[in-house]
């Protein structure tokens, strides 16, 4: 996998080697984001909003990232935590969204294992 930063936004991709852009339109991807936290909301708050474009129908879990609590919905495929000051919101998921490769979501298990917050 390698990872490449989007010039536009505050973002990153992880990408699979694998992965050919000239086969597919469809981007095949890890992707870590950062926004704004504002206003302040939790992160099951903002997934449960208006604006999340979340499925919550299947429920959530939540975990920990580094001391965050962090929500964890679409089976493991897209986590959502704030960051331990509550001035930003990550959002960590992989795309496609339904039905991950094995390899993607492998790929999300070290994201967010090695996910650590400066304090």
């Amino acid at each position: 996998m390698s990872v490449t930063n989007d010039p536009e936004e505050p973002r990153i991709f992880i990408v699979p080697n694998s992965y050919n852009p000239k086969g597919s339109e469809d981007i095949t991807a890890v992707i870590i984001s950062a926004s704004p936290n504002n206003p302040p909301m939790t992160p099951l708050k903002w997934l449960k909003g208006p604006d999340s474009g979340a499925d919550m129908s299947k429920g959530f879990s939540k975990l920990n990232i580094d001391g965050q609590e962090a929500i964890s919905v679409e089976e493991g495929a897209w986590i959502v935590v704030d960051t331990p000051d509550k001035k930003r919101q990550l959002s960590i998921a992989t795309l496609p969204s339904q039905n991950p490769s094995k390899l993607l979501m492998t790929g999300m298990s070290v994201a967010v294992g090695s996910l650590r917050f400066d304090r």
